[in-house]
């Protein structure tokens, strides 16, 4: 998503080679976030901008209007910018780590969290980490299998009228999509970073094209002509306990960390120079410019469809907005049932490339050992059907209870 026309963008930072590395989280690579030497081939910085987009952006851009609903538009803005800067500077500092933590042989500690971790808390404080991203995988992959499962069932009832439960079409998104998905080989997987975020980009352009345009040029907006009563934008609404149910969405939507981490491990290696050359050393970190390229442009493009959605779904209902806005839409609408395809196949490729993955590696790891390696075969198979199993088992039970907002 180069909008900015450069190139560097668009391209490899240096020629596709093979180089050894930790095991990754990235997201059509996320098996482990422990330690384990495999042979990974560096991503130019496009595919990393993609998948760190896609770990970004989610249905937190769906709530957006609700959360400023409940505290106004200038206090959401607010938040969301303030949540932005912050998140880049966490990336900044993760990669400050990376970079100053020492290497062990000639492949470096910071390919993945578990590195990071083991090396300042050691062996204890990466299975905390492990523990910790086995819980948070899994509890995302439970509030993505609802919203898909219920996005589904909506669909089928307004396109097709045939009438679901959304636990039903939970288990079935699940066992025909999630699961095939999530057994795909890596090679497979490593656009889903780009179909994610196209899909993500065309819901938002749906909520755009929804809000109530005036017939007239210049464009105008009618605020609030979808609230069913005569309403106006709110700037600050000064409620303590609203905002205080507001601050984890925002948080939560600006949150890129997670997989900074191993998406900055499979970017290309800065080349040896000086005396590095000279002695045949080679320097395995990415160039600070790449990164810092990296950082700027995935966050602002975040932050973009954040502002563009919430802003876009808030004058449409004003304080009428519901939890999820394509909820707000006229039933049928082919507009809407192609946003709520886009979403759930956004998710679906979220849950399948990203969390299932890297719960399966953190449980694996838990149950084997730091140093074990990744299940492969019948193996890999069994614990990813196990383990979503699992997941959809309680999804079921919460019957869409953590959906929205999250």
């Amino acid at each position: 998503p180069a909008s900015n026309g450069d190139a560097a963008l668009d391209a490899p930072l240096l020629p596709p080679k093979r180089i050894s590395r930790t095991s990754t989280t990235m997201l059509a690579d996320q098996r482990s976030v422990t330690v384990g030497t495999e042979v990974l081939s560096s991503a130019p910085t496009s595919t990393c901008c993609f998948n760190l987009v896609l770990s970004t952006v989610g249905v937190g851009a769906l709530t957006l209007p609700y959360s400023t609903a409940k505290v106004g538009w200038l206090q959401s803005a607010i938040l969301l910018v303030l949540f932005f800067f912050i998140s880049v500077y966490n990336l900044f500092l993760l990669d400050q780590v990376c970079r100053r933590l020492p290497r062990s042989g000639q492949a470096p500690s910071t390919s993945t969290y578990a590195d990071v971790v083991s090396c300042v808390l050691g062996r204890g404080g990466a299975y905390t980490l492990e523990a910790a991203m086995c819980l948070y995988s899994c509890g995302l992959t439970v509030s993505y299998l609802g919203v898909v499962g219920t996005e589904a069932a909506s669909v089928l009832d307004q396109a097709f009228d045939v009438s679901v439960s959304g636990r039903a079409a939970m288990v079935a998104t699940t066992c025909l999509v999630v699961l095939p998905l999530s057994l795909l080989p890596e090679s497979t997987m490593q656009h889903a970073g780009a179909v994610g975020t196209l899909c993500m980009l065309f819901v938002t352009c749906v909520v755009v094209v929804m809000v109530p345009w005036a017939s007239a040029w210049p464009p105008a907006i009618h605020d609030c002509g979808d609230a069913g009563a005569p309403m106006r934008p709110t700037e600050w609404i000064p409620s303590m306990p609203s905002l205080l149910d507001a601050i984890p969405i925002f948080a939560f939507c600006m949150n890129a960390a997670t997989a900074f981490v191993s998406i900055r491990a499979r970017m290309a290696p800065e080349g040896p120079s000086g005396l590095a050359a000279l002695c045949g050393s080679v320097r395995e970190q990415p160039a600070k410019s790449k990164v810092k390229r990296l950082i700027w442009v995935a966050q602002a493009i975040a932050l973009a469809d954040y502002a563009i959605a919430g802003t876009a779904g808030y004058i449409t209902f004003c304080g009428k907005a519901p939890e999820n806005v394509l909820d707000g839409y006229p039933t049928g609408h082919a507009l809407a049932l192609a946003a709520r395809i886009a979403l759930a196949l956004q998710l679906a490729l979220a849950a399948a490339g990203v969390y299932v993955p890297l719960a399966r590696a953190a449980a694996w790891h838990l149950r084997f050992g730091l140093e074990a390696a990744p299940p492969q075969g019948a193996s890999r198979t069994g614990a990813t059907a196990a383990l979503l199993l699992a997941m959809a088992g309680v999804a079921y039970a919460l019957d869409g209870a953590l959906e929205l907002p999250l």
